[in-house]
């Protein structure tokens, strides 16, 4: 009888939070916590209805707005907290079942290795799938010059960024997407057929976190490095003779681990980069980022709670682009510098780790030294005139506050400074970029910034149009040694 009542009591406590999730489930579109866009209701259509996405949808839709579900996942990660001692380095490997990329080969793929204790499991929600892979609105009318943009800029000066972006909450939801460190998926299929081993490999993603850092554990399949060469070469042979093209790749923090038990579990960045850089036409000269960063291993190059580099690291790479470029660096005593303390990132967002969350992240900035006027051009397709570095993201009401680096990943952004020069430079660039692009603004008048990820328009007709001195491919290891996707983009707005 008891145990009959036990399963009565049990059942009827499902029904009543089923009940309850369905009136009280959360309206926020936007989830603060994850720093990430919710699950939308499916729309229906008998072809959802018959392939089953329709249900799958509803299921997806509540799971991500469960009642007090942010509380939740706060009780969880207390939990996992508590769960006792990592192992003698206080170190865990955490699998999220995201099914990222990386080398099929498994001497070059991600090793996994286990700690004294078991690492916790974090499942990552369904949802983030349907909001990465959701179509990116095309930029109305990209403009092809400077003046051009002009003529079309909406003022914004002298807004607050939080009022702004609370009278525009499409805008708020773009720069929570774009936090995320994901490719959007060309629509078009677009294949090099002379390449030839492209196959990738599916695997769960790995992090390690190693006291109070993480890190994403690295892969690479030689056919990705050569596809992604391949796609800059491609770009390079429609450019003019007198157009400098150059590449640099941005090695993640995993690279410059010093504990070599933790080193090993990932595959090397120097080996991936250096494939790449064998396929890369004559026409492309490569810059040494790792090589500029190695020696400053011990100083704060990356955060601890996110997959970017600080603006500190970003220096180091611009000392490299410039050195390889011609250029003598502005040495960083030359920049009054700020700090935005309390930032938990994105690998915080994917671990939810304890000890992360306990030593939060400082975002340093190095303040431009040069004037500046900056147009963004949104993926919602209005055009901004905003700020290069703005501190508004730096108050402690914005979660993500690598964002005070160009306002996050837009189709394409334009500075123009008062340099006394007439180059100037587009950049082809990732999130990584966003840090690292301030410090071109001491060599170029004009930086026009494309994210092929959003870009829609043709860039090779861009850049011919605006007749650029230089450009620049820069890119994290991660995205695109592991898999081609960003290649791909390139190579779409390419043709």
């Amino acid at each position: 009888m008891i145990k009959k009542l036990n399963v009565l009591l049990f059942v009827l406590g499902l029904v009543i939070m089923g009940v309850l999730n369905l009136f009280l489930h959360s309206r926020q579109e936007v989830s603060a916590a994850e720093n990430r866009a919710l699950a939308k209701f499916p729309e229906f259509s008998m072809k959802t209805l018959k392939s089953g996405e329709f249900f799958t949808g509803i299921e997806t839709f509540y799971a991500d707005r469960f009642m007090f579900r942010d509380q939740w996942i706060g009780v969880s990660n207390k939990l996992n907290a508590l769960k006792g001692n990592a192992g003698e380095d206080e170190a865990e490997i955490i699998t999220l079942d995201v099914g990222d990329q990386f080398a099929a080969d498994p001497d070059k793929a991600p090793k996994t290795e286990k700690t004294n204790e078991e690492a916790p499991t974090v499942q990552e929600p369904a949802a983030q799938a349907a909001a990465e892979t959701e179509e990116v609105k095309a930029v109305a009318g990209v403009v092809s010059s400077v003046a051009d943009l002009n003529d079309r800029v909406k003022l914004y000066a002298g807004k607050d960024i939080e009022a702004y972006l609370a009278a525009h909450p499409e805008e708020a939801k773009m720069i929570a997407d774009a936090s995320q460190p994901v490719q959007t998926e060309p629509n078009t299929e677009i294949a090099i057929e002379d390449i030839q081993g492209n196959e990738v490999g599916e695997m769960r993603s790995n992090f390690l976190v190693l006291k109070d850092a993480a890190y994403e554990v690295f892969g690479y399949h030689k056919g990705s490095c050569q596809f992604y060469a391949e796609a800059i070469n491609q770009f390079a042979a429609q450019m003019p003779e007198t157009t400098r093209i150059f590449s640099l790749i941005a090695p993640s923090h995993i690279e410059f681990i010093q504990n070599k038990k933790y080193r090993e579990m990932s595959g090397s960045q120097e080996e991936a980069i250096a494939i790449i850089n064998s396929f890369l036409s004559p026409r492309v000269l490569p810059a040494d980022a790792r090589s500029s960063l190695l020696p400053h291993y011990q100083e704060y190059l990356y955060f601890r709670s996110d997959h970017h580099w600080t603006a500190r690291g970003a220096y180091y790479a611009y000392e490299a682009f410039v050195k390889t470029a011609g250029f003598s660096p502005v040495t960083l005593d030359k920049y009054e510098k700020k700090e935005f303390p309390g930032f938990l990132g994105t690998l915080y967002d994917k671990t939810r780790s304890a000890k992360i969350a306990a030593n939060p992240d400082t975002v340093e900035v190095f303040m431009p030294i040069v004037q500046s006027d900056f147009k963004i051009h949104t993926r919602g397709g209005g055009v901004l005139n905003w700020q290069v570095i703005n501190e508004g993201y730096g108050k402690p009401s914005f979660k993500n506050k690598y964002l005070v680096f160009l306002s996050g990943d837009e189709p394409l952004s334009v500075i123009t400074t008062n340099v006394d020069t007439d180059r100037k430079i587009l950049v082809f660039k990732d999130s990584y970029g966003n840090a690292f692009i301030p410090f071109l603004m001491n060599h170029y008048k004009e930086i026009h910034v494309i994210d092929p990820r959003h870009f829609q328009a043709n860039a090779t007709a861009y850049a011919k149009e605006n007749g650029f001195d230089d450009v620049l491919f820069l890119n994290y290891a991660v995205v695109i040694a592991g898999n081609q996707n960003f290649a791909k983009n390139i190579i779409r707005v390419s043709q």
